[in-house]
């Protein structure tokens, strides 16, 4: 834990070390100086909200699926996973700690895998929602945008084709399955765990069993809980294009 700590605090330092090699001090503080005290603020409010919101979504899940751990251990799996996904490239590395952190904190692999898959699906839903609201109260504006207008628009449609594929793929038993049996996938992960890459088809096909029945064990529990879950992460998405605005207005 130590370990960990001291490794995140280094990391840390090392990124604003770098920004500040980068950008220069001299500007760095000039912006600084002119800086919104009050819009700093309800940013740092918005952040705040956004990170109890989420820590809240993996509280519910979890009592969903019979996992009960101290709320505080919820607060550090998000905080954690925020920030591995801020220091990782394209937020690669966010997900997979938060999975992880579930597993070193006595939750089952498959169990965790459906928390942090519940909490994208509904997040990256409230992501598309609001985005194709965005679209249609602004479609005569792009529409009009030469060159990018066009581009835009395949955009969208792009992500919507995306999104239903991927979602398709999150929620279908064959499909995980044929992907981590590939040999693309499995020898790479034999040669990381030292194992045969057959025991490890195998501990995956293991692996998506569980998956499958904790999203099954979720959705007969209470669609209660998925309701809320969108209604949290809805909520979540648009606070996080608020903390944009807020930051374009501070200086």
């Amino acid at each position: 834990m130590k370990a960990r700590l001291i490794w995140t605090i280094f990391l840390g330092l090392g990124v604003i070390v770098l920004l500040f090699s980068v950008i220069g001090s001299k500007e760095i503080f000039a912006t600084l100086k002119n800086v919104n005290p009050l819009v700093i603020l309800l940013l740092g409010i918005t952040v705040f909200t956004i990170t109890l919101l989420d820590s809240t979504r993996t509280y519910i899940l979890s009592k969903s699926l019979g996992a009960r751990l101290p709320f505080k251990v919820y607060l550090e799996n998000t905080i954690m996973g925020f920030y591995f996904s801020a220091v990782t490239p394209f937020a690669a590395g966010g997900q997979p700690f938060q999975i992880y952190h579930l597993v070193k904190n006595s939750v089952e692999l498959g169990k965790a895998s459906m928390i942090v898959a519940a909490k994208f699906i509904s997040s990256f839903t409230s992501a598309v929602l609001l985005g194709i609201l965005a679209f249609i109260f602004l479609f005569e504006e792009i529409k009009g945008i030469r060159l990018i207008g066009p581009i835009i628009l395949v955009g969208v449609f792009a992500t919507l084709a995306f999104y239903f594929l991927f979602i398709t793929f999150l929620l279908n038993r064959k499909w995980i399955e044929s992907f981590f049996s590939l040999k693309i996938v499995t020898v790479p992960i034999a040669f990381i765990l030292r194992k045969d890459a057959d025991v490890v088809r195998d501990s995956v096909k293991d692996k998506v069993e569980n998956y499958m029945n904790a999203f099954e064990t979720l959705w007969k529990s209470s669609k209660k809980v998925f309701f809320t879950i969108f209604i949290l992460s809805f909520i979540m998405i648009l606070l996080t294009q608020i903390t944009g605005f807020l930051s374009l207005i501070s200086v």
